[in-house]
């Protein structure tokens, strides 16, 4: 058995970890976070006004941006191929535009 590298065995294991996260499980956190986000949000508008509906439709857009933007990231970070400019790239519209701005 061949002796991997500290950083090669930690590597490997954030890659499987991603694997793990597939399209398919952000297809249906996305799907079911649209679809719930408009049943909540409909009551919301009724009973609290139109403002307290158009709030919680643009919290449930905000996180999916978020929800994005990570999937993007960790993509970037655990590929084979690490592009640290594209990383950097990211990181500056991420933190700066969706945590400082909300």
């Amino acid at each position: 058995m061949e002796k991997k590298s500290v950083i090669e065995t930690r590597h490997s294991l954030a890659t499987s970890a991603w694997s793990a996260v597939d399209a398919d499980l952000l297809r249906r956190v996305r799907r079911t976070s649209i679809v719930l986000g408009i049943i909540t949000g409909i009551p919301l508008a009724t009973y609290f006004g139109l403002m307290a509906g158009a709030a919680w439709t643009a919290g449930i857009a905000w996180s999916l941006v978020n929800l994005a933007m990570t999937a993007a990231l960790m993509q970037r970070v655990l590929s084979d191929e690490r592009d640290k400019g594209a990383i950097i790239r990211a990181l500056a519209v991420k933190f700066p535009v969706l945590y400082a701005a909300g």
